[in-house]
């Protein structure tokens, strides 16, 4: 398949196609348009995996982690390009969810403030419901593992931005109808890290609706668990730091969620 971007603001023309040989690559002839091997679809995921991995790396109280983090904004508007270019050329069901995914996984941990600071749910919660519809109507008839996965996170992304704005009703509503709970023990770790962090925005939303019962059931599991930090991937907690090798500690930091988009700790009274 061939990608084309058309050239803008003086930029040349670039061309990407998959299956294409290293040799019949351009990147010098300026008389003919740029033609790179390759998928545009991929080479957007791993350039948006390369930037948590950058803001994983960085010092979360340094001047360049809040430098670099001002880039999201050209990541997301590539997202957005790299979507509109796949609809074009009437891409796969699953290529489209994937890149769906990524502009929900950008939008699910954000909150909608008013001018008093306080927290409000209309600006972005259409924009999460299409998003996340759109991927729920696509259904998987050769039962894709791709495609369950990718569904599951969009689910759980949209319960934790329910609840992140205190839409109880639709974030427990939504969890019931999932039947997540049955299946999470088969997913992969970053899916598990994910239902956690979905779990305890939950559990937090509840209490601030006064449904203390319901917050203290769905905390407990997490906060008793005395590795808070790791269900979460938070950081590492130094009581727990006699029963990891290296190889199992670095393991664990490369899990490590970037630090704007921690949960404060100390708000669920999680950490040991």
């Amino acid at each position: 398949a061939v990608v084309s971007t058309q050239s803008t603001g003086g930029h040349r023309e670039i061309h990407f196609v998959e299956g294409l040989p290293e040799e019949e690559e351009n990147l010098e002839n300026e008389e003919l348009p740029l033609t790179v091997a390759g998928s545009i679809l991929v080479i957007t995921e791993r350039a948006d995996d390369e930037f948590t991995k950058l803001l994983r790396n960085l010092d979360p109280h340094g001047t360049e982690y809040v430098q670099r983090l001002s880039d999201e904004a050209k990541l997301c508007l590539l997202i957005l390009r790299v979507k509109a270019e796949l609809a074009t050329r009437k891409a796969s069901d699953e290529e489209m969810c994937r890149i769906y995914l990524r502009e929900i996984e950008h939008l699910y941990y954000k909150v909608d403030y008013d001018a008093n600071g306080n927290a409000i749910g209309g600006n972005s919660q259409d924009k999460m419901d299409e998003l996340c519809k759109f991927i729920y109507r696509i259904e998987s008839a050769d039962h894709s593992g791709d495609l369950d996965r990718i569904r599951t996170r969009a689910m759980l992304c949209h319960i934790y931005h329910h609840a992140l704005h205190n839409r109880w009703s639709e974030a427990r509503d939504l969890m019931l109808m999932s039947h997540l709970q049955h299946g999470i023990s088969h997913a992969d770790i970053p899916t598990k890290i994910l239902h956690n962090r979905t779990m305890v925005q939950l559990g937090l939303c509840a209490f601030r609706n006064g449904y203390i019962h319901h917050a203290h059931t769905t905390l407990n599991e997490i906060q008793s668990s005395q590795k808070s930090k790791e269900l979460l991937a938070q950081g590492l907690s130094t009581q727990r730091m006699s029963e990891r090798n290296l190889e199992q500690e670095k393991i664990e930091k490369q899990r490590q969620i970037p630090f704007h988009m921690h949960i404060n700790l100390a708000t669920p009274k999680l950490n040991p």
